[in-house]
């Protein structure tokens, strides 16, 4: 094994840190770059949140999050902050009126993809246990054995794929509770308000963005844009194994890059032009969704900095610099090593264990019912 230390040129990571200067930490920042890609992504309906709001949503945040996972702690503007928390959601209230459920609900800065709250667990106990009643994983021979209490790397990719349809709001009440149980949009907000330069009127976009249900998580990617240049696309997240996906490995990378070139490339170039600084998305991250690969249909998720503030996926920002940065050939990355059967314990918290354990539970008893029906 080599021990000589790795080494990174210094003019990348100089371009690194020019360009975390030019996103800040607030990432991709979704005003910026919205209409920018609007011929290919979902559409989206934004209005801002005043400073105000902003306040009372990171308090009234702290405050549940504190509820949940340490003593209750002191919130002496409760009413107060409920009131302001109100008023959002009668503007929510007003998108949805004119433009019907469902939506995906965010930031500009970041999604409240981490939201777990408890009215949100209950709906994520019931997508979990719909997961594996559609599995032909589970049957009741599954009720012997360990099967059901001990998770596997399958069991993990459907946790993951359950979160995923977690994010689907159909009702306002849901997107507040979205916004209120994420650690991200907590962050997000705090440090948006330690920044006394912002708008105090227009301090910050939130987003409704529409719901595809042609989106497959599993079919997710993060291409890396260098300087206009797609040089690396990566499977968004690697815990995901897919025979399809490996099959089709050839396949799916061409529908991504004739897409990018032909397509998404020069319409997002001409769009630019009229930014104010187009220097500031000449590198950027873009997550694709392909929704239909044999008709090489695909969406724009989002964009994001090109720089450490957004995760590489299957590459890493200091291993595979030159290939990110575009000196090394193009290369896609899938997950090609199927671990469907190895244990799970350890990519899983124990409380996400046992609702993986009950969820199965579950879907065997109803197989079982149905078949007994069937007998009948």
């Amino acid at each position: 094994m080599s021990t000589e230390k790795e080494s990174i040129d210094p003019k990348y990571l100089e371009e690194l840190k020019e360009l975390g200067r030019l996103y800040g930490e607030g990432g991709g920042m979704l005003e910026v770059w919205k209409d920018l890609i609007s011929d290919f992504t979902f559409k989206t309906w934004t209005f801002y949140i005043t400073r105000t709001e902003a306040e009372s949503l990171e308090r009234m945040n702290s405050y549940l999050w504190g509820t949940t996972y340490t003593s209750r702690p002191k919130y002496t503007q409760y009413d107060a902050d409920d009131l302001v928390i109100q008023g959002i959601k009668t503007k929510l209230d007003e998108v949805v009126s004119q433009h019907p459920p469902p939506y995906f609900i965010r930031l500009g800065t970041r999604s409240a993809k981490d939201a777990f709250s408890p009215d949100m667990k209950l709906r994520f106990e019931k997508i979990l246990t719909d997961i594996y009643k559609e599995s032909n994983d589970i049957n009741s021979s599954s009720k012997n054995g360990t099967t059901l209490e001990k998770p596997t790397m399958k069991d993990v990719q459907n946790y993951y794929i359950g979160r995923f349809k977690l994010l689907k709001c159909t009702t306002t009440d849901e997107m507040m509770d979205m916004l209120l149980h994420s650690e991200r949009i907590r962050t997000d907000l705090t440090r948006l308000l330690a920044l006394p330069t912002i708008d105090t009127k227009n301090f910050e976009v939130l987003a409704l963005r529409e719901w595809c249900d042609a989106v497959n998580p599993v079919l997710e990617f993060r291409g890396f844009v260098h300087k206009g240049i797609l040089t690396a696309v990566s499977q968004y997240n690697p815990i995901f194994y897919s025979d399809y996906l490996v099959k089709n490995k050839a396949l799916i990378q061409k529908v991504l890059r004739t897409f990018f070139d032909e397509k998404f490339k020069p319409t997002f170039e001409e769009k630019k032009k009229t930014l104010p600084d187009v220097s500031r998305l000449t590198s950027y991250i873009v997550d694709f969704a392909v929704t239909d690969v044999e008709r090489g249909e695909v969406k724009v998720v989002e964009l994001n900095s090109f720089s450490t503030f957004a995760g590489a996926s299957m590459f890493s920002w200091k291993k595979d610099i030159e290939t990110l940065f575009g000196t090394k050939e193009f290369e896609f990355r899938i997950n090609e090593n199927c671990r469907d059967n190895e244990s799970g314990d350890m990519e899983l918290f124990p409380e996400d264990i046992k609702m993986i354990a009950k969820a199965k539970k579950e879907a065997v008893q109803c197989k079982d019912k149905a078949e007994s029906c069937v007998v009948c």
